[in-house]
């Protein structure tokens, strides 16, 4: 199966009348999300995965934000569509 071809949930247009903007913000919030929890992930695993030492430290923050930024473009874990549908307008919002 072809990575690639796998649509986000939020891009169902019908379903989530909503601006390019406001997707935007909400996958932006799923990303940093994704990201800490990779980071916690690392820390509790205890695992050194390259070198070790400061510059291992300050890298691995952003390895980690690439994959999050990778994990949402191909789909999420569902946080953006869970987001959605609770502002208003969005379906399954109730008031």
């Amino acid at each position: 199966m072809d990575i690639q071809s796998i649509q986000s949930p939020l891009d169902r247009v019908e379903l989530f009348p909503r601006t390019d903007a406001q997707r935007d913000v909400v996958r932006k919030l799923e990303q940093v999300f994704i990201a800490e929890m990779l980071k916690s992930i690392d820390t509790a695993s205890g695992e050194i995965t390259f070198a070790g030492g400061a510059g291992e430290e300050q890298f691995k923050s952003f390895l980690n934000d690439e994959y999050a930024e990778m994990i949402v473009a191909h789909g999420g874990v569902g946080l953006s569509v869970s987001i959605m549908t609770k502002m208003p307008g969005g379906h399954g919002y109730e008031k």
